[in-house]
């Protein structure tokens, strides 16, 4: 059994990160899947032959490190072999300079991977990217009009140039008459309409805060394949 952690800001990024892995392992057999609480925080656990992943909500972005290097020990002693960060840039501008932050000090064994990945600026900015979804959303949300509200062409476009994400999102959603305001229903309703293999496709290619995530984790869910 592979056993991973990954410790997320909030709610949005562990609906959303529950649904990428959930899709990942399903590849293999579908996975198990069960909410608990894991040092009194909100987790998502899901759990197939060969996988075991804990998807920890720390409550905040200024929490997704100090939530690692207080579990580290004990993630260790349980035989995890890959700990995985993610939290927002924004409202940080400066995402080389956070990322040499969230590295410093950083908990690390000879056995046991660990780094913390940034979404630029928020993980919004990847959902806004996977343009599929827009027409499960809604029929009205064609090519034209998300793009002229989002101000860019967010089918061509990294869309991390974008200042405020979920904002955008919001106001995209608005123009169906619905909105994106983090509740937990409508993160799960975005979450339901993304196409997740479109996502790991093209869609990567143009984000690169989303590529170099799913590199890491796909590279690892590889390496655990030849192991497992």
């Amino acid at each position: 059994m592979i056993k991973i952690a990954i410790f997320v800001e909030g709610q949005t990024e562990l609906i959303f990160i529950a649904r990428l892995v959930e899709e990942t392992l399903s590849r293999q057999s579908r996975p198990a899947i069960r909410n608990q609480l894991f040092g009194g925080r909100n987790t998502t656990i899901l759990e197939n032959d060969t996988h075991y992943v804990l998807i920890n909500d720390c409550g905040g972005d200024n929490s997704v490190k100090g939530r690692i290097r207080d579990n580290y020990p004990a993630l260790v002693r349980e035989s995890y072999v890959c700990v995985i960060g993610l939290r927002d840039l924004y409202p940080l501008t400066d995402a080389q300079r956070l990322r040499d932050s969230l590295q410093e000090g950083l908990p690390k064994s000879g056995c046991v991977f660990a780094q913390i990945f940034l979404a630029i600026k928020e993980i919004e900015s990847w959902m806004i990217a996977e343009d599929r979804h827009y027409l499960k959303i809604s029929s009205a949300l064609g090519k034209e009009l998300v793009n002229s509200i989002a101000g860019m062409d967010v089918f061509s476009e990294s869309t991390e140039i974008l200042p405020h994400p979920a904002q955008t999102l919001h106001k995209i959603y608005l123009a169906a008459g619905t909105s994106y305001k983090k509740s937990a229903w409508q993160v799960q309703r975005t979450v339901d309409a993304i196409d997740y293999e479109y996502l790991r496709g093209p869609v990567r290619e143009r984000i690169e805060s989303l590529d170099s995530f799913l590199e890491c984790l796909d590279g690892f869910l590889c390496a655990s394949e030849a192991r497992a």
